[in-house]
């Protein structure tokens, strides 16, 4: 695989992890239409989980710093922008760090119709060239980091059985604990999770710790969440580390770091197509200025 499309897949995978579990809006926007529902069992919980994407748009910055088994340390910086009409989301974003990848843009439609198969968009600036790719295996890596879009996403209840494994304060947050496995032979192969756990905050649904059974053996990853703030009405995490383990030993781990964040600001519509990559339009690139 040559370079330009090893780093495509990482970039796709990189633009749809960050609506797995930065963020849920609260009761006035993207959310339920009245009071959180009670929660009786864990598929209660993973429908909250699915549904905190309901209607809201965010921009915000990236860093992420990813730190190998020896000591080598790779660095990433990214602009991202997402659009959501019901959970289907409208996703977009640029490299800007480090030179060898700046620019590269990306616009991924990412589906919870029934029967619809996400798309992806690339802009490559080598190429002054839009490419379109399709998606159905989710397992690879983010720039090379230690997460994946399998490892992040649970994405539709009715895809997973689960059990519920009590509940508990974390980090000063009341949670749930759940256990939960896919169901079917395609959500196995296309997220690539056997099994994992989740810790879930109780009025947000939002995913504070999660630790995922690859289907590669013997190897997990653990994902912590760590300043939770609410900003324009999201609830949304500042700061992530994950941490890859082969038999049981930790191999490497990335640090992502979020500022600049702004939710709820209805970003144009235009800037959500795979006509407006590679446009030059200064006013989404610099939109995190305002």
């Amino acid at each position: 695989m040559n370079f330009s499309i090893r780093f495509f897949y990482y970039f796709l995978f990189l633009l749809i992890y960050l609506f797995s579990s930065f963020a849920r809006a609260n009761n006035t926007v993207g959310t339920y239409s009245g009071n959180i529902p009670p929660v009786a069992n864990c598929h209660d919980v993973l429908l909250g989980v699915e549904k905190r994407f309901l209607g809201y748009d965010g921009w915000r910055m990236v860093k992420v710093r990813t730190v190998g088994q020896n000591n080598n340390v790779k660095h990433r910086v990214y602009t991202m922008s997402h659009k959501n009409k019901g959970v289907t989301r409208y996703i977009r974003s640029q490299l800007l760090e480090p030179d060898e990848v700046k620019g590269m843009e990306s616009f991924s439609i990412d589906y919870f119709d029934d029967g619809m198969q996400d798309k992806t968009w690339l802009y490559m600036p080598s190429l002054n060239k839009v490419l379109s790719f399709e998606s159905k295996d989710l397992t690879g890596r983010i720039y090379g980091s230690d997460l994946s879009i399998g490892e992040m996403m649970v994405r539709r209840d009715r895809d997973y059985d689960c059990r519920m494994l009590g509940d508990g304060e974390y980090n000063g947050y009341d949670i749930y604990k759940i256990y939960f496995e896919p169901n079917n032979e395609d959500e196995l192969i296309r997220l690539g999770i056997r099994s994992g756990e989740a810790w879930i905050e109780k009025s947000t649904f939002a995913v504070i710790y999660s630790l995922f059974n690859s289907i590669s053996p013997n190897e997990q990853v653990v994902i912590d969440s760590d300043k939770w703030h609410w900003v324009d009405g999201v609830f949304s995490s500042a700061t992530r580390t994950v941490t890859s383990f082969k038999d049981g030993r930790p191999i490497s781990t990335s640090y992502f770091k979020t500022y600049d964040e702004r939710y709820n600001i209805g970003l144009p519509e235009r800037w959500f197509s795979p006509e407006h990559l590679g446009s030059g339009d200064e006013s989404w690139l610099e939109f995190h200025k305002k």
